[in-house]
Order: structure tokens, then sequence, then C-alpha cells
């Protein structure tokens, strides 16, 4: 037997030996107090285990040590305890979150290239998720999360328009299903069902920053479909056809009738104009339409007549702007502008009240005034008019 065996020997007897493995735990805990043999110890461990993790088997039979540990350790209440409040102490350390979080990142940027991976971890989150799912505080916990961080995420544009291609083309490649399509028209025709909707919408509508949110999105998604020329052309195309029937206009019709709607879209078009008044484009864009109007001879020309009281009633001289005063037996003239009523006198003779009407009206209205035509009617004085 050669010497190296019996060393071997003489190890195993020391190794069963209790008394053995004592003080070698304590001869190596006071060596470790040592910090040149700590680092040297740490140091040759590192190495020596970089050189046998590149054996598959050995990480494969350590992961499966160390699984099996866990799960027994794990069983004991006091061994959990003790590790959440270690791992709480620790993640307060920055230090140790970045460099945790760096290590997980990799290690799962590797594995997650392993297609079974990929699928044993969604199959278990899955799992999971459905189970916390029927806690109803576990759901309004994730609710609250993912709307928090929702909104954050929605205030940066790429995101919001990223989000809406990707929603948008979700969409149009579900709807290519006829199946689904049927399934929705035959849903829509269930009036129990469109009457939970109905009063759904007009729950959330109570709501003012429901509305002010809706109000913001629909503005702003119209705004850029609106850029298309041919969503333009398609939407005026649809409007017109729409207004041929007699259904949407009898619907429209029978609605305005009713008071409370008639109130109701008045307060909600006037808290429209105010909200939108506050915006500095918005406002430009009212002025630039109106400025466009204006500019339109057809529409000024309107305007003016409507502003001179053209819809006068009938009155006894034949003149616009003039009638009989019966007290004082003579012809009064008047003019209305911008509602306010001037009165300009009385005469002896319509065609002279006449005639003060049309001073007054061109120095109003200028060139668009209209003016009484009084050199072919022949003055007549109230003599004549009631003789």
């Amino acid at each position: 037997m050669s010497q190296r065996d019996d060393r071997s020997e003489g190890m195993q007897e020391h190794q069963e030996d209790p008394e053995f493995h004592t003080r070698a735990s304590e001869r190596m805990k006071e060596r470790w107090q040592d910090p040149e043999f700590h680092a040297f110890m740490t140091e040759f461990m590192r190495q020596e285990m970089q050189k046998r993790w590149q054996d598959p088997e050995f990480r494969a039979r350590i992961s499966e040590a160390s699984r099996e540990e866990m799960k027994e350790l794990w069983q004991d209440p006091e061994y959990r305890a003790h590790m959440s409040v270690h791992l709480k102490e620790q993640w307060q350390d920055q230090e140790y979150r970045a460099y945790m979080s760096e290590v997980i990142s990799r290690e799962m940027k590797e594995r997650w290239q392993d297609p079974e991976f990929r699928a044993r971890i969604s199959e278990a989150s899955r799992e999971e998720l459905k189970k916390r799912w029927q806690d109803p505080d576990f759901r309004a916990h994730m609710r609250e999360i993912m709307s928090r961080e929702m909104k954050e995420r929605w205030q940066d544009p790429e995101f919001r328009a990223r989000m809406r291609e990707v929603k948008g083309e979700e969409t149009r490649q579900r709807w290519q299903d006829g199946d689904l399509r049927e399934a929705v028209a035959a849903l829509w025709q269930d009036p129990e069902f469109r009457a939970r909707i109905s009063e759904q919408s007009k729950e959330q509508w109570q709501n003012p920053e429901y509305r002010a949110r809706m109000y913001e999105v629909m503005s702003r998604e119209m705004k850029e479909r609106w850029q298309d020329p041919d969503f333009r052309a398609h939407m005026v195309q649809r409007m017109r056809e729409r207004w041929q029937g007699e259904e949407l206009r009898e619907a429209l019709a029978e609605l305005w009738q009713d008071p409370e709607f008639r109130q109701r879209m008045s307060e909600m078009k006037s808290q429209q104009m105010r909200e939108r008044w506050q915006d500095p484009e918005a406002r430009e864009q009212m002025m630039q339409v109106l400025q466009d109007r204006w500019k339109d001879p057809e529409r000024v020309e309107r305007v003016s007549r409507s502003m001179q009281g053209t819809r006068q009633r009938p009155n006894t001289s034949g003149y616009v702007g003039v009638s009989w005063d019966k007290p004082t037996g003579l012809w009064k003239a008047y003019i209305t502008c911008k509602r306010k009523w001037h009165f300009l006198g009385r005469y002896p003779t319509a065609a002279e009240a006449a005639k003060a009407y049309n001073q007054k009206a061109i120095e109003l209205f200028g060139e668009d005034a209209k003016l009484n035509d009084v050199e072919e009617i022949e003055s007549r004085g109230a003599e004549d008019h009631f003789g």
C-alpha cells in the first residue's frame, strides 16, 4: 500500500471522527479571522468555482441541489421570516439593488433565448395571475398601478403614437374575422345589451374628468385624421348621404323638441367652446374662420341687410324706416343698427322721411346700405294719404 493510500485511509478515519470535525471547524474559524487568509481563500474559491462552472453537468447538479435545499429550508416559517427581513434590509442599499438588477437582467436575457424556458415561464405566469386575480383587493391594486403607470407613460407623444398604431393594427386584424363581426352585430341586436351599454355610458359621462379626457382624446384623434383628404371626403359624403334620409332628420327634430335635451346640448356646447377658447391654437383657428367668412361678399351683404332691419313689418308709407305718427300727423323716420334703434325725426311727407333714412343708412353702412327709391315716387302729404 502506498503512502498516498495510507493518507487517504487516515483522512477517512478522521472524517468519521466527530471530534476531528469540531477541531477542524474551530481551526478554520481562527484562521478565517486573518484578513490575508480570508482574502486568499475567497479568491481561491472564486477561481475554482469559475473553472468548475464551465462544466454544464456541474452547473445542473449545483442548481438542482440548491433548489432542493431551498425547498426544504423554505418550509420553515422562521427561515422565511428571517430571509424576508434580511432581503428587505439588503434591498435598501442602492448599490446592491443596482448590482442585483444587472445580474438578474443579464441572466434573464440569456435564459430567455431558450423557447422552452419562455413557454414555461409564460404558462406559470398565467396560472399564477389567474389564481391571484380571484382576489378583489389584488385586482383593485393592479388596476390602480396600471392606471397610474399608463397616465405617466401617456405623457410621451411617441408612446401615444406607438400605442395608437399598435391598437389600430390589432383592431384591423381582428376585424377581418367574419365570425367576430357577426358576433358583434348579433350582440348589438339585443335591446338589453344596448340599454346596459347606454346606461354605463351615461354614468361615465357624469364624471367631469372622464368627459374632459374623452374630449381631449377625440379632439386629438380627429385633428390627426382630419389631415387626410380621403378621410375628410369620406366623412362629408357620409354625412350628405345620411342627411338625404328622412330618418336622421326626423330623429333630430324629435330630439330637439325635448327642452332638457336642448338645455343639455346648449350647456355642453358652451362648455366645449370655453374649453377650446383656452387653447391659443384653437382661438387663432376660430378667428381665421370668422375672417374667411367675412371676406364672402354675399355673406357681408346678407348680414348688412339683416343689421338694417330688412324684416320690418309693412308700414303705410311704402318706404323702409318710415311710418305714420298719428299723434303728430307727421311721418317719422328711424333706422336700426347693431340692434340699436335710432330716431331720425318727423317730416311732413313720407319722401322727406325716406331721404333722411337714406342719409343715415349711408352714414352707418356705407356702400352696402339698402336705400329707399324716392325719385320715381311722387311725394305725398298726410292729407293726400288719408284724404
